[in-house]
């Protein structure tokens, strides 16, 4: 009986930790609160607010804006080499990064637990700036 009942559970899990999705993890060093709009694959955007000083996480865009309290800084983005990349539990593949003032977006050491004052060397095309 145990073994009936445990075999759906397993195949549930491995399903799902199989579907893995992407995210970044955006610490928000920017001093001020933002609005980070993630375009999915059919340009549908999704608002992600971060408070100054706090992290979100927010689905790798097709393409990805910010909102600040003086506009909107827009980005053309550009894919970071794996080691950059973590796995969460589940299969979630995430990639931190951090958002300054200026809006230059840079990446973070794997596993960052907060904003960082020195930055990790940077990949080509990092960091990246708004347009």
């Amino acid at each position: 009986m145990k073994r009936v009942l445990l075999l759906p559970l397993v195949l549930c899990l491995t399903v799902v930790s199989c579907s893995r999705g992407f995210v970044f993890k955006a610490f928000n060093n920017s001093g001020e609160d933002l609005v980070v709009i993630s375009y999915n694959g059919k340009l549908v955007p999704h608002e992600f607010a971060v408070a100054a000083g706090a992290s979100v996480d927010v689905p790798f865009p097709t393409r990805l804006g910010i909102k600040h309290p003086s506009g909107e800084w827009r980005y053309d983005l550009v894919r970071a080499d794996q080691r950059y990349h973590y796995t969460r539990v589940g299969g979630l593949r995430v990639q931190d990064v951090q958002i300054e003032a200026d809006g230059s977006i840079y990446l973070l050491s794997p596993k960052s637990k907060q904003a960082v004052q020195q930055f990790p060397t940077q990949p080509e095309g990092y960091p990246i700036r708004p347009r």
